[in-house]
């Protein structure tokens, strides 16, 4: 709009005032010519229909700013947010933060486009830092720009954000709108009681976001001590636990006592070095055995634990207490060509011969698996009990013993026939010297745990 010439009919030019901001009402004979304004002012035109003023059609507009603004009076639902005006013209370093009302249904927090803000003028160290009076929970994370060298989140010190003030649950949450691969984990402060680790909800990370390889990687910046691992997903399709690269994790950092569920981690992501540390850490534990990338033995103690013998052809002795024992890689593929022998010893023990993703010792051959299987010692049917994956339907017993010789087959039946076939798979033996009968195997089957 360059002139009066196309306002509509009954429109008169108000004045803005520079130093409120505000537009005061014309006398009751209006204003004289336009150098009656007040200096500085732009008269934009009111619609007398509307009671609106029409905003300038070219070089947007921004309500100007006295000189000592208060920040909470400004008129921040009037910023033209889609023009370049705010880019070109507004000092976001000079914007009193802890003015501004952050709560409610017309908070300044609602009004402001937080995808405009020039993050780098803000001032982020200090007692008296912008950051500091930025209620961090009321920004609206979806709005920023997220990817690119002069992306928003390039601009944020992240190791300011007040990660306390955050939404972390639900669907609208602030985690869900954060891309948490533009997140610079260093900056972070991971240590001590008040620490960023400590304010972030792990679990409501998206780490299939993250940026897993390279020198300068995400994993790389991540202080693995920090993460508090019971806060995150474990089961479940999308779960937590399958969009780490669990290979580059540095597991020398992990603490000893952290609470990850081994037997829903990736094994075949880690190599030789991670197994090494892995044993070396955690099977310091009284709860825990681990193997390795080749054959091994693991001795159990009185206490309950978890045995994982990984790859190679492994002998797990789970000794006492209640044990839960894998002889395999708990993941698709896991079992393939090894031979394990698993002993649960005393107490009721938990033999494991499928996960989530799978059946283990399932070769993907079509010759009934019989190189690849466990052999479960001293299944007793009146205490023990089998982890399966699919259901009941899916086995059945194979019976190869004679006269106390020999062994029974737990089978998985791929086509669900019945019958042994070549598309079936041996996926455990019980030795006929235990003296079970094929309808009290059957029946441990029945009542096995199925995930």
């Amino acid at each position: 709009m360059t002139g009066f010439d196309g306002l509509p009919e009954g429109s008169y030019p108000p004045a803005i005032d520079p130093e409120t901001g505000m537009v005061p009402m014309p006398p009751e004979a209006g204003y004289g010519p336009i150098e009656d304004l007040p200096e500085g002012s732009y008269p934009p035109a009111i619609d007398p229909e509307t009671g609106n003023a029409f905003l300038p059609p070219d070089d947007g507009y921004v309500p100007p700013i006295a000189d000592d603004q208060d920040w909470g009076d400004y008129s921040w639902d009037s910023v033209n947010w889609d023009n370049s005006a705010v880019e070109d013209n507004f000092d976001w370093g000079a914007v009193d933060w802890g003015d501004l009302e952050w709560e409610g249904k017309n908070a300044d927090a609602e009004a402001i486009d937080w995808g405009a803000v020039d993050w780098g003028d803000l001032e982020w160290e200090g007692k008296n830092a912008d950051a500091e009076a930025i209620d961090w929970g009321a920004v609206e994370w979806g709005e920023l720009d997220w990817e690119g060298k002069n992306a928003d989140a390039e601009a944020i010190d992240w190791g300011a954000v007040d990660w306390g003030d955050l939404d972390w649950e639900g669907k609208n949450a602030d985690a869900e709108a954060i891309d948490w691969g533009a997140v610079d984990w260093d900056e972070l402060d991971w240590e001590g009681k008040n620490a960023d680790a400590e304010a972030i909800d792990w679990g409501a990370v998206d780490w299939k976001d993250l940026d897993w390889e390279g020198k300068q990687s995400d994993a790389k910046q991540i202080q693995w001590e920090s993460v508090e691992w019971e806060e995150l997903d474990w089961a479940g399709e999308d779960a937590d636990c399958k969009n780490i690269d669990w290979g580059e994790v540095k597991w020398t950092d992990v603490d000893k006592k952290a609470e990850i569920e081994f037997e829903k981690i990736e094994f075949s992501e880690l190599d030789k070095k991670d197994f090494k540390s892995l044993a070396k850490k955690f099977n310091k534990r009284k709860d825990l055995e681990l193997g390795s990338a080749s054959s091994d033995k693991l001795k159990g103690s009185k206490k309950s634990e978890t045995m994982i013998g990984a790859y190679g052809d492994d002998t797990l002795d789970g000794g006492g207490g209640k044990d839960k024992i894998i002889g395999a890689c708990p993941e698709s593929g896991g079992g393939k060509n090894e031979i394990d022998e698993m002993t649960g010893g005393q107490d009721k023990d938990v033999f494991v011969l499928g996960t989530e993703d799978g059946v283990l010792y399932d070769d993907g051959k079509k010759k009934n698996g019989k190189k690849d299987y466990a052999v479960i010692t001293d299944f007793n049917p009146k205490q023990d009990s089998m982890q399966l994956h699919g259901d009941s339907g899916d086995y059945f017993v194979d019976d190869r013993q004679k006269n106390g010789q020999g062994w029974q087959g737990i089978v998985y039946d791929s086509n669900q026939n019945g019958l042994l076939d070549r598309s079936d798979e041996l996926i455990a033996q019980i030795p006929a010297d235990l003296g079970l009968r094929d309808s009290v195997l059957e029946k441990s089957i029945r009542n096995a745990d199925f995930i």
